[in-house]
């Protein structure tokens, strides 16, 4: 059975999608040691719409947002998965990886603060800079 958010969440993606642009999010699928302090991944697509956004100039002084971050606003019911940080994001011609998520009750909508980022090729090889972060990591190149 159905709640009044699904409905919500559903028109809500009704109504809004034509204002949305296309987008893409990749997140890791999986990470494979490859014995030498490096690992190999593999990654996941997942179409979205979403729009890329700024910060005021009174909220970037305020909490101290980076030039560089924007706002992502992603249509819940574009997206097959629930936006994750470290999830990149390709949207109005630039990738972004989410930072931060937030989400209204109905799951209409995510608010993700994100910064620059490169959108992951689909298998690659990667070399740990700091083993406990992904995010710290340097890509290397695809793998043959």
């Amino acid at each position: 059975m159905s709640s009044i958010l699904d409905s919500i969440r559903t028109a809500v993606g009704s109504a809004a999608a034509p204002l949305f642009d296309a987008a893409t999010l990749y997140r890791i699928a999986s990470r494979t040691s490859d014995g030498r302090g490096g690992y190999r991944v593999t990654r996941e697509d997942y179409t979205a719409k979403a729009l890329v956004d700024d910060y005021s100039a009174f909220l970037r002084g305020t909490l101290g947002i980076p030039a560089a971050e924007r706002k992502l606003i992603i249509l819940g019911a574009s997206c097959s998965v629930v936006p994750q940080p470290g999830d990149i994001v390709t949207a109005q011609g630039a990738s972004w990886e989410l930072i931060e998520i937030k989400r209204d009750p109905a799951a209409a909508a995510y608010e993700c603060r994100a910064k620059p980022a490169t959108a992951p090729a689909a298998t690659g090889f990667y070399v740990s800079l700091d083993f406990r972060e992904v995010r710290n990591s340097m890509y290397l190149g695809q793998v043959a």
